[in-house]
């Protein structure tokens, strides 16, 4: 509009115009364009065209035209009552004056009435709120009998930058201008269940602007009554978010690209282990079955220095594969119940000859409650143990190594807590907190006097971080070292585990012996079933049993109460008294150290004249087998692997056929129906999994071979890869005689069993 507006009609906060000869608009101030819905570009609108008829004059004189009322107008003003009309075509009531302006022009004042005029004054307010916004805000009016939904009547100039469009081309419009082939159909079908409820709406929405450029708009719109409380708009503020979706994007393509990498990293960590480890495999293995034969001293010496040497090396190559694996996200963790306590011996003996060729004592102890039986992933926990052990036990050259458990509690969860302690060289204390990270020694010097990689603390802390924990350490120069880990603790999924011990409740046990960690393991064996413990002869005299070091034999018979038969007499397991044994076989009861909770249930039970309340380890049924009948298929790719294995198989009166990849393995297995298949995971042509599923798909119920998986890859998610393809069991390399005896047994228990 051309026609100047005088100040006092542009600041007034209610709705005026100029209306000149010709009935039509010369001016407008905002509250009355807003009302009327019109343009601010908009000019010489006729006044008719806001009118939908039936005006009444409050004078009287029946119905007249808007023509004869403004004519009426210029000699005096006056009030008549009508119906407005929206440029969106909407209606409402007003009431309105005409009155002269003094310069031969006339000012028309529309009021709307009752719920109208509570509802433009709502809107006059939030578009003087908005005008100043730096978001963009877009005002709707509800519109019942338009199908095509609520009709923009006012846009604010951050509003029109952003999607490009002036207000003039907004106005009387839909929102849905906006949208194009890429809004989301989703986000569209939210926004207008949330519209149905009448609730507020927020979502992020891929908008167009007037050339076809999208944008991205975080959306947020809520509904807007009159006062009777009747829905009469719908407010929407949108903040341009383009620049942070594009950084997303960026973000998640950086991510996938970081992905690929990590996956491409472990694929080839994983083919380069794979073709370490099998000329490796092939020397230990051979090694171990010739220290079996007749070799001078000489030549033992020589093939055991191979042996150790290629169990160092698969060592660090375990290593550089279990951290790639970590790095890539592949870690998936078993949650299954086992027994703590169990898990704990266990991996004390691995480490318990090299601690026994020291002289170190090993113990352990369950500190402040801690279960025996517990749900988790321990193959994990007993893989972050043995490193802290290991190091322990390497790093002390005299006096002790221990390990504690114990429940604490942080801010979400209970945790168990594993420390091992020892009484080693120390660490300062300014070198601890890099100990945990890739590649890294506290002192260069150790790693030429004790070797490592660096990488197996820092595969502990990744590890205790992902099954809920983390790490630490505490330690001075010269003072020994505890180094700790946490892990979430899951209640098992049985109830009670636990051995019925209650045959021990009220008795009395004298522990006898040089040995310090005796004393602490029976205590700590004892802690919760009534066990009374002495610890000296003199006080044993109403022992109802005894714990006694074998070397102490000879100072027994002065001891008063003393009885042999009621007497667990401890030997060293790893350095045991061979002629001693011998000679006492079968006439005393025998434990060797360390002491393990499930042999003294069974030897305090027997020492007592009651039944064993359960054996000593949860072993497979033993059943006699002749394992010379079975028809057995060796899948493996590589010539040097399958000596190995034919040779081991030779040691438990096993001949095999051979297949040397996938493919074969499927032929052969068709053809002569196998009892039993080793299958090599990683092979030619068909990878053992592979076959492994080809031969499920086609044996049916007529022959069904038991498959048992030999792979290097020896954790949960290697196991649940084998599984899902239709393997029963699974053995890791390098296949020792032990765990292929162990394989057959449960084989057989199994056939029996099922």
């Amino acid at each position: 509009m051309d026609v100047m507006i005088p100040a006092w009609v542009e600041n007034s906060p209610h709705p005026v115009c100029g209306v000149d000869t010709d009935f039509s608009l010369t001016f407008a101030n905002a509250p009355f364009r807003a009302l009327f819905l019109i343009p601010e570009k908009r000019s010489k609108l006729p006044l008719s065209e806001l009118h939908g008829g039936g005006l009444e004059p409050q004078f009287g004189g029946g119905d007249l035209t808007l023509a004869e009322l403004s004519r009426m107008g210029f000699e005096r003003g006056f009030d008549y009552e009508g119906e407005g009309l929206r440029r969106d075509g909407s209606r409402f009531r007003m009431r309105s004056r005409i009155t002269p302006d003094g310069g031969g022009g006339r000012l028309f004042f529309p009021t709307p009435t009752d719920a109208e005029s509570e509802s433009a004054s709502q809107l006059r307010l939030l578009e003087s709120v908005a005008k100043h916004s730096n978001d963009g805000v877009l005002i709707t009016r509800i519109v019942p009998e338009d199908p095509s939904g609520p009709l923009i009547v006012y846009a604010n100039d951050t509003f029109s930058q952003m999607s490009g469009y002036a207000l003039d081309e907004l106005i009387g419009k839909t929102p849905r201008m906006f949208q194009g082939p890429n809004t989301d159909d989703e986000v569209r079908a939210e926004i207008r269940r949330q519209m149905e409820k009448l609730q507020p709406v927020k979502v992020e929405l891929l908008n167009y602007r007037k050339g076809g450029t999208p944008y991205w708009v975080e959306f947020g719109m809520a509904p807007v009554p009159n006062a009777a409380g009747h829905l009469t708009h719908w407010v929407s503020v949108q903040r341009d978010i383009t620049a942070r979706k594009a950084a997303e994007e960026a973000l998640r393509e950086a991510k996938e690209e970081a992905d690929r990498a990590n996956s491409a990293k472990s694929i080839f960590l994983a083919t380069m282990s794979h073709e370490i480890r099998t000329p490796l495999n092939t020397v230990i293995n051979l090694s171990k079955i010739l220290l079996d034969t007749g070799l001078t001293e000489q030549q033992r010496d020589l093939v055991d220095s191979v042996r150790i040497s290629g169990d160092a090396l698969l060592s660090v190559i375990n290593n550089v594969l279990d951290f790639s694996k970590i790095e890539a996200g592949r870690v998936e963790l078993e949650k299954r119940d086992f027994s703590l306590y169990s898990l704990v011996e266990e991996t004390i003996e691995i480490v318990a000859p090299k601690a026994t060729e020291k002289g170190l004592e090993l113990h352990w102890l369950a500190l402040g409650g801690c279960p025996d039986w517990i749900a988790g992933d321990p193959t994990r926990i007993r893989q972050v143990l043995a490193n802290y052990l290991s190091n322990a036990v390497k790093f002390t050259g005299r006096g002790k190594v221990w390990v504690e458990l114990q429940v604490v509690a942080d801010t979400t969860d209970r945790l168990v807590k594993v420390s091992v302690r020892d009484t080693g060289i120390g660490i300062s204390p300014d070198k601890l907190a890099q100990l945990f990270q890739p590649f890294v020694q506290a002192d260069a010097s150790t790693t030429r006097e004790y070797g490592g990689s660096g990488l197996g603390l820092a595969i502990c802390r990744r590890l205790a971080q992902i099954m809920g924990g983390d790490v630490s350490a505490e330690s001075g120069a010269g003072l020994g070292s505890c180094f700790s880990f946490t892990f979430s603790l899951h209640e098992p999924a049985t109830s009670s585990r636990q051995c019925d011990r209650s045959y021990l409740r009220g008795k009395r046990v004298a522990v006898c012996s040089p040995v310090s960690t005796d004393l602490l393991q029976v205590q700590a064996w004892s802690a919760d079933c009534g066990l009374e413990i002495v610890s000296t002869p003199e006080a044993a005299s109403a022992a109802d049993f005894w714990i006694v070091d074998w070397t102490l034999e000879a100072d027994s018979s002065r001891w008063s109460g003393f009885r042999a038969d009621k007497v667990l007499w401890v030997y060293p397991r790893y350095q045991p008294p061979k002629e001693w044994l011998e000679k006492e076989a079968g006439r005393r009861i025998t434990i060797a150290r360390p002491l393990r909770a499930a042999e003294l249930n069974e030897d305090s039970a027997r020492a007592l004249g009651v039944a064993p309340p359960g054996t000593v380890k949860a072993r497979e049924e033993e059943v006699a087998v002749d394992f010379s009948s079975l028809r057995v298929l060796l899948a493996e790719d590589h010539p040097f692997n399958r000596k190995v294995a034919s040779l081991l198989f030779a040691r438990v009166g096993i001949q095999a056929d051979c297949a040397c990849d996938g493919e074969e393995a499927v032929q052969k297995q068709s053809e002569t129906g196998y009892d039993l298949i080793f299958m090599d995971v990683q092979m030619p042509k068909l990878s053992g999994l592979e076959a492994s599923r080809l031969i499920r798909e086609r044996s049916g119920d007529a022959c069904h071979p038991w498959i048992i998986a030999m792979t290097a890859g020896a954790f949960e998610e290697d196991r649940k890869a084998c599984s899902e393809a239709g393997m029963n069991d699974f053995v890791a390399k390098p296949i020792e005689e032990a765990l292929l005896r162990a394989a057959l047994s449960k084989m057989f228990a199994q056939r029996v069993r099922g």
